[in-house]
């Protein structure tokens, strides 16, 4: 199996998750984005860069779709 493709859905998923946690009105989108990218730096001082680098990608790609939620009433 191909780890960006990996990575990337995991991105996705992520993403969705984040998603629904916005229209739930348990954390802002943006907020997990920011956490994850603070993760991903603490973890490459800590010495595993290429795992920070994910946790980055991953901060990027919610930081991206942040926002976009639909908004509905349930």
């Amino acid at each position: 199996m191909n780890e960006d493709a990996v990575v990337k859905a995991m991105g996705t998923a992520l993403s969705v998750i984040a998603a629904g946690l916005e229209r739930g009105g348990v954390m802002k989108g943006q907020e997990l984005a920011n956490l994850l990218g603070m993760i991903g730096t603490v973890t490459s001082e800590d010495g595993d860069p290429e795992q920070g680098l994910i946790l980055g990608a991953w901060s990027a790609m919610i930081s991206d779709s942040a926002g976009k939620a639909v908004k509905y009433d349930n």
